[in-house]
């Protein structure tokens, strides 16, 4: 099962890994976001190319992301990590920014909690996380992505994003 196929269904932009192309994009547009002054073919190719560069650090839904791969590929990949563990960091993060402003709800990934908990069930007894970001590089051309994965038999399985630059 690749990355997205979790993600198919769950509304949030967290998770969103831009899946269409642009002629799916074009008819699944309300026509008032079509400019009505541009070409259909300049739009496309605008639409196009938007879609491509955004999507260029993300894990594709066609790709298959190893261990390996994402090491080579330069990516920091964390030590296993215990469900409990990143709850428990998640909630203090929480707390510290609603000192500032208040708004976010006390669970686990705040608004993204609903998210999480689906992330959750994917996992096998036993199973741990890996909090996996992509190299510096990609942060500094603001490409960056990172977040926690599901690996199994050196595959990722299941991606529940944290952050995006």
């Amino acid at each position: 099962m690749t990355v997205n196929e979790y993600n198919k269904g769950v509304k949030s932009f967290a998770t969103l890994t831009w899946t269409f192309r642009s002629d799916a994009a074009l008819r699944h547009l309300p026509q008032s976001y079509v400019p009505k002054t541009m070409n259909t073919k300049v739009y496309k190719f605008i639409l196009a190319t938007i879609l491509w560069l955004t999507s260029a650090t993300t894990i594709a839904e066609d790709e298959i992301y190893t261990l390996k791969r994402l090491q080579t590929e330069g990516w920091s990949i964390s030590e296993p990590l215990l469900v409990e563990e990143i709850e428990r960091e998640s909630l203090a993060e929480i707390r510290k920014e609603n000192e500032r402003i208040k708004v976010l709800p006390l669970l686990p990934f705040g608004y993204q909690n609903e998210q999480w908990i689906g992330f959750k069930k994917h996992m096998l007894k036993g199973e741990r996380l890996y909090y996996i970001s992509t190299p510096e590089s990609y942060w500094k051309k603001l490409r960056g992505t990172a977040g926690y994965a599901i690996l199994r038999e050196g595959k990722v399985v299941y991606f529940f994003r944290t952050k995006v630059n």
